[in-house]
């Protein structure tokens, strides 16, 4: 599975690359990421997300980002995840016509540590190798020069799910 979404990332670089030889300006951005995730198991288990990445734009609709999470569950119960995604603009840019939302999707291979503390009981820690994957609408905030926000829908690599909300500001 990670072998595809490799090649998956380097076929749209391929295929991107004589366009980002055109593109004059490369965008950076760096995003805050918040929001609940569910782990499923007999019964879902909440935790709640924290995290960031840092995004760079490859053409205009093709990014790459590394995206980090931290999890905290009930009791005890830790998580973090590491994920490199390649991300996909839905819309063309028009600087003819900008749209002040861009919806777009990502993908990418992804690490998860777990650690779990149960007292007396023990402790559990474990990682596992996977695919995230989801997406999101970014919405431009006018009044607030070179900041965004993105609801989003995420997948993470042991088949849990959650939504989040990014606050993004564009580096340059």
């Amino acid at each position: 599975m990670l072998r595809t979404v490799f090649l998956l990332c380097l076929l749209l670089l391929a295929a991107s690359a004589p366009k980002a030889r055109a593109q004059t300006r490369r965008h950076i951005w760096a995003q805050a990421t918040v929001g609940p995730y569910w782990f499923i198991d007999e019964d879902p288990i909440d935790h709640l997300i924290v995290g960031g990445n840092a995004h760079v734009t490859w053409t205009p609709r093709l990014g790459f980002e590394a995206d980090g999470l931290y999890m905290w569950g009930p009791a005890r119960d830790r998580d973090a995840q590491f994920a490199l995604m390649a991300t996909w603009d839905i819309f063309r840019p028009r600087p003819d016509n900008p749209r002040r939302y861009s919806p777009y999707v990502f993908l990418g291979p992804a690490v998860l540590w777990h650690h779990d503390d149960f007292g007396e009981r023990g402790t559990v820690s474990s990682h596992e190798f996977g695919v995230a994957a989801g997406g999101g609408v970014r919405i431009e905030m006018p009044k607030f020069r070179r900041w965004f926000a993105a609801p989003e829908f995420r997948v993470g690599p042991d088949g849990g799910f959650g939504a989040a909300l990014r606050l993004g500001y564009i580096v340059r």
